[in-house]
């Protein structure tokens, strides 16, 4: 009988003991949470970084006070920076702020040092003996999970946010005034060098965060991946996967969202420069005396044969290639190469079409103009191949602009080769295809000339047409999507 009631009050006495454990490490876990975000929260309100009130029905952090242990009943809220007070403070206290490399480094700091704290506290040690592996392994999972959801949704994820919605929707309303005088500093194109530092700098916090906290297959660092492979659940390890897996996903979310809407900055003040400012009378000076002779508006390639051909360039050529290697300086230091590959590629695609879509509606091209053509693409084309693949479309124009230095006796032998069979398979119909070549064809400033009944074909062009016994895809409208880059490099 006395064994029996020693046994039931050690018992007692045990349960009591575990019950004043879990509470006191319930105590602990809710405090440690709190702590790590005010302290989080303190150090950006002391930089004079803003936060919104918390959002509703919207927390992180914490595994519940619904678990059999009780533990983690804290969810700290989200307080996200408030995005329209970043845009007010622009790019330089952007980066002086919020994005300074001790600000970023700082959250990581107080992370590390709960993650110490909360080892102490429960034990469990590395290798799965001493203390409570299981409560370990939770309270671990809450700090990690807590710190990827302020990182994230609170931080980065609005910053990021900010950044593009502070691009232009559209350039500026009045042309520019060409050419830029390469003694200052270069037009931004609409993307300031400082957005790409930005960019830069919270994919740097990113992977420091994950260097800094999960650290996978760092043996001895004591951080998430360690300890929670030592304490062996897999449930916390796999949830913790899983949380730092959406973190990155959303964060590239967003950061391909601001990059493709730099890109689009970039090809709309692309357009600026070479369509509004050089067809202004500021840049090309007009071709008013080819338009008063032909009835065609010419545009900045319909040079007027006995010209003079001082500039290597046209102005707006040679200022946006001036740009445009200025911004390629920003955006190699802030992309990947796979990225930045990538995103010049694009963007040499979209110059092409620029420049392709305008020449096929609106431009005609001299002899003499041909020789600027030539040489402003040979400009872009050296611009475009900075970085990136997949820019066979320059090399296939270089092809086409043949045909605006070619006599008309001598565009069927350059069109079919010399048998002028039309199906040899050689010549620019084999290289480039018949409809595009017949197309660009169309744009010299000979091919149509204007008479009493409106704009008509040159007789010669009439007869070029007839002996190929081809149909002229210029005589009805044109599908400038057929020409565009992008359908080039499907189709090659």
């Amino acid at each position: 009988a006395n064994a029996r009631a020693v046994a039931s009050l050690v018992q007692f006495l045990t349960s009591q003991e575990m019950n004043l454990a879990s509470g006191h490490r319930r105590g602990y876990l809710n405090l440690e949470l709190r702590l790590l975000h005010h302290e989080c929260c303190a150090g950006l309100d002391r930089i004079g970084v803003r936060l919104m009130r918390p959002l509703p029905n919207l927390s992180f952090g914490g595994l519940g006070g619904g678990s059999e242990g009780g533990l983690a009943e804290y969810s700290a809220p989200v307080m996200p920076v408030d995005k329209e007070h970043v845009k007010q403070g622009g790019y330089t206290e952007l980066l002086n702020g919020a994005l300074k490399q001790s600000v970023l480094r700082q959250p990581l700091i107080h992370a590390t040092d709960s993650l110490a704290r909360a080892r102490l506290m429960f034990g469990g040690g590395l290798d799965g003996r001493g203390g409570d592996a299981e409560a370990t392994a939770r309270v671990i999972t809450a700090i990690f999970s807590q710190m990827c959801s302020f990182y994230g949704q609170a931080f980065l994820f609005p910053i990021m946010e900010a950044l593009c919605e502070m691009l232009p929707s559209s350039p500026p309303p009045n042309p520019p005034n060409l050419p830029f005088d390469e003694g200052r500093n270069p037009h931004d194109l609409g993307v300031d060098g400082s957005f790409w530092v930005g960019i830069e700098r919270i994919h740097s916090a990113a992977k420091g965060f994950d260097r800094e906290l999960w650290a996978e297959q760092r043996t001895g660092s004591a951080r998430v991946w360690e300890i929670l492979v030592g304490t062996r659940s897999h449930s916390s390890l796999n949830a913790s996967k899983e949380k730092r897996l959406r973190f990155f996903n959303d964060l590239e979310r967003r950061g391909e969202t601001a990059v493709l809407k730099a890109l689009d900055t970039l090809s709309t003040h692309i357009q600026w420069i070479l369509v509004t400012g050089g067809e202004s009378m500021l840049a090309t000076g007009g071709t008013r005396l080819l338009h008063s002779l032909t009835g065609q508006g010419g545009g900045p390639y319909a040079v007027p044969a006995g010209s003079a051909l001082d500039a290597t360039n046209s102005p707006a050529v040679k200022s946006l290639t001036y740009c445009l290697r200025a911004q390629f300086v920003h955006i190699q230091a802030a992309l990947t190469p796979q990225s930045l590959s990538a995103f010049w590629t694009a963007l040499s695609m979209r110059l092409y079409d620029i420049l392709c879509a305008r020449l096929l509606q609106h431009y005609y091209v001299s002899t003499v103009g041909a020789v600027i053509l030539s040489r402003d693409v040979e400009a872009l084309r050296s611009v475009a191949m900075l970085a990136g693949t997949q820019h066979n479309h320059w090399d296939m124009l270089r092809e086409l602009l043949t045909l605006y230095m070619t006599p008309p006796d001598s565009l069927k032998t350059m069109l079919v080769g010399a048998d002028g069979d039309v199906n040899s398979g050689k010549g620019l119909f084999a290289r480039t295809g018949r409809d595009q070549a017949l197309v660009f064809m169309s744009r010299r400033v000979d091919y149509r000339i204007k008479t009493n009944q409106g704009m008509k074909k040159c007789q010669w062009a009439v007869d070029l047409i007839d002996d190929l016994g081809v149909q002229d895809p210029t005589d009805g409208p044109i599908n400038l999507a057929l020409y565009a880059a992008e359908t080039m490099a499907q189709s090659s």
